[in-house]
């Protein structure tokens, strides 16, 4: 299963990195050749060489990944805006499905046209004086003036059309005028529904932040995962200490999360809900209370991911923990490599474009190096409580060392830099953040305003002393260590020094030798520059 996936993500990424889309003949081709394969897999595989079995699966999977990953670009570009219709006005009717933005352009929304039209299916669109109502869910009939996807082609800059294939966006453009009021649509989809309610959740944190709170972003972006409005002087901050990935519905919070629904489902249904006197046969009865449990997880860790948009950590946590839930549903107990290969391949299935993100690998790169770092498990239910506590806290901090270590490698290569005074700042911010902001955000948009307002005061007095501290943190001259691209060699010693530091049961010399393995990568220099004078 393993192999099968890795062979499944380079197909992925080999066909991300092709200028143009391979012909459909081809593809076709390729496509009956795998089945072939495959099926003489299922029917005389068992009789095959080992090597030549796994190298015959990881040929299918790779072709698999690359043929499917062409065939849904290829209906992404076939949805594009044809070029004779750029720059023309057209009257379009659909639905508001996505977040309104607002820039100093106007407000910027997804807008999912009605079926009929000639026109793209999902358009990104601008509004200059947009109603300030305009939310998710609203039916609209519009003028707009659209144009096909294009970005600018530098090599190493944002490319905005290939993040508009990657959403599924067939065009932009803007408003010319509205035509009629607005109409509520938000209960014909549940993708609408979702999104009104994503809105609704805002406007409810927006209300109720205490005023000029200037971290409000922050708080709302750990409810529903939307960034757009934190300020980039904190972005900067929370680079620099690299905090970001908390500011983000981190799989961290949807464990935290379906953790604590299944803990209080489990309860209820143990004791079904206080009324078992009252029932003919109790619930654990109908259903055994740790399979009510698994339930219970799995649904409040959808809800959540939903509710934040479902971004790739999102969709990584949910996945493995549908995937976890089926093992032991079926008393089944599976590696945590197979459980993490298993929600790859379900995100990549949902959307191979998320090879290209980076935190698409360090999403899964983070969990793989937590898992590749745990010790032997240890029965600690007989010690006394402060040893337990001992015990936690000292798997804590080595959790966090393996993790800020592991993926040095791997944002020096995404990023060409990586914090150094990531592991102090993550063992603060880990727990305020996770402990305390987001628990009472999330309370916050669940009760009415009246609790909602002291609740939040309280979270956001908690990120500005967080934020005190890794502003003093972000501004010392050697919280960042720079470095250029040092090739695949450095990269696979770096990769091979990691594992070396993080093994569970590496002796003290076999960690320093692993750390001698990462200088390469470390101490890479890219070309001098000519001085001025003699670059003529």
């Amino acid at each position: 299963m393993r192999r099968f996936v890795l062979a499944y993500v380079a197909g992925c990424w080999m066909l991300q990195q092709q200028s143009t889309l391979p012909p459909g003949d081809g593809l076709h081709l390729l496509a009956v050749a795998l089945a072939l394969v495959a099926v003489g897999m299922a029917l005389w595989g068992r009789h095959w060489h080992v090597t030549l079995r796994g190298l015959a699966l990881a040929g299918v999977a790779f072709g698999a990944a690359f043929c499917w990953s062409a065939w849904r670009a290829e209906l992404r570009m076939r949805d594009w805006l044809p070029a004779t219709l750029e720059s023309r006005d057209f009257d379009a009717r659909g639905v508001v499905s996505g977040l309104p933005a607002n820039t100093a352009a106007g407000t910027r929304f997804a807008f999912t046209l009605e079926p009929g039209a000639a026109l793209p299916r999902h358009v990104i669109l601008n509004w200059r004086g947009a109603p300030p109502d305009l939310r998710p869910g609203q039916r609209l009939t519009l003028t707009v003036r659209l144009r096909r996807p294009r970005g600018l082609a530098n090599p190493f800059g944002f490319d905005y059309a290939y993040w508009l294939l990657a959403q599924g966006y067939g065009a932009t453009g803007y408003v010319r005028r509205a035509q009629g009021p607005a109409q509520d649509a938000s209960r014909e989809r549940l993708a609408w529904r979702v999104q009104a309610r994503r809105a609704a959740v805002r406007e409810h944190l927006r209300a109720a932040l205490p005023a000029n709170a200037r971290f409000g972003a922050v708080l709302i972006a750990l409810v529903i995962g939307d960034q757009r409005g934190i300020h980039a002087d904190d972005w900067q901050v929370f680079r620099r200490t690299g905090v970001s990935h908390l500011v983000a519905i981190s799989g961290l919070h949807i464990t935290m999360i379906a953790g604590m629904a299944a803990s209080l489902a489990g309860l209820l249904w143990r004791h079904s809900f206080g009324l078992g006197r009252w029932l003919r046969r109790p619930l654990p009865l109908w259903l055994p209370a740790r399979q009510a449990a698994l339930v219970a997880a799995v649904a409040s860790a959808l809800a959540y991911g939903l509710l934040a948009g479902m971004q790739i950590p999102a969709l990584r946590t949910v996945a493995m923990l549908c995937v976890a839930a089926v093992a032991v549903w079926g008393a089944r107990a599976p590696p945590a490599s197979v459980v993490l290969a298993w929600a790859a391949l379900v995100a990549l299935l949902l959307d191979p474009w998320a090879v290209m993100l980076p935190g698409f690998w360090l999403s899964f790169g983070a969990v793989a190096v937590i898992f590749f770092a745990a010790p032997p498990g240890r029965d600690v239910a007989a010690a006394g409580r402060w040893q337990r506590l001992r015990t936690t806290l000292a798997a804590g901090a080595r959790t966090q060392w393996a993790v800020t270590i592991g993926l040095v490698p791997l944002t020096l290569l995404l990023f060409g830099q990586v914090s150094v005074v990531s592991p102090l700042a993550n063992a603060v911010a880990i727990p305020v953040v996770s402990l305390l902001v987001t628990p009472l955000a999330l309370l916050a948009a669940a009760v009415p305003m009246a609790l909602a307002v002291p609740v939040l005061a309280v979270a956001h007095l908690a990120m500005v002393a967080l934020a005190a501290m890794l502003e003093w943190l972000s501004v010392l001259p050697w919280a960042m260590w720079d470095a250029a691209s040092a090739g695949p060699l450095a990269l696979a010693l770096a990769a091979l020094g990691v594992g070396l530091l993080v093994a569970p049961v590496a002796t003290a010399r076999v960690r320093w030798h692993g750390g001698l393995l990462m200088l390469p990568m470390l101490l890479a220099r890219g070309p001098r520059l000519r001085p001025a004078s003699s670059a003529r």
